[in-house]
């Protein structure tokens, strides 16, 4: 198969932000394939490979283990497409990350409001949203991020 852009090891690592080292490692896991060999037996990879070391390194920032991201990449590899329920559940996770921080930047906010409040009873309930709202907010991205419900 040929591509139009080859790139020695050296060249991949630096296009994927990665180290040689990187590169090698992934290889040898089977992560990432060259394409080809040079008469001098220098490995050259394509671009599915550059796009497999990003995707990785995606993975790797949300915490994957090397082990979930070889079930993703072989996945990819039988093409078997994501189902609308994955699509879901990521956009989820997104959107839960996206309340986790805006409730950590309004702690400060409610706990002031909860100090003023002059009735307990209300203090106190301002005070119970606040800890409920984080706690689902983490319990959610708990239950997300534990990919062993979805067998990855």
């Amino acid at each position: 198969m040929e591509s139009a852009n080859l790139y020695r090891i050296g060249e991949l690592a630096k296009l994927a932000r990665v180290s040689r080292r990187t590169v090698d490692f992934y290889t040898r896991l089977g992560l990432v394939s060259p394409e080809e060999r040079t008469e001098g037996n220098y490995r050259l990879y394509g671009e599915n490979a550059l796009k497999r070391l990003l995707y990785i390194q995606e993975l790797k920032k949300r915490k994957y283990t090397l082990e979930e991201i070889r079930g993703r990449l072989d996945a990819m590899d039988q093409r078997i497409p994501p189902s609308e329920t994955v699509h879901r559940v990521e956009r989820l996770q997104e959107l839960m990350k996206q309340l986790e921080s805006e409730l950590s930047d309004l702690r400060p906010e409610l706990r002031q409001c909860a100090g003023r409040l002059t009735d307990s009873f209300q203090r106190t309930a301002v005070q119970r949203t606040l800890a409920q709202g984080l706690s689902l907010a983490q319990a959610l991205l708990l239950f997300i991020c534990d990919s062993q419900w979805l067998n990855l």
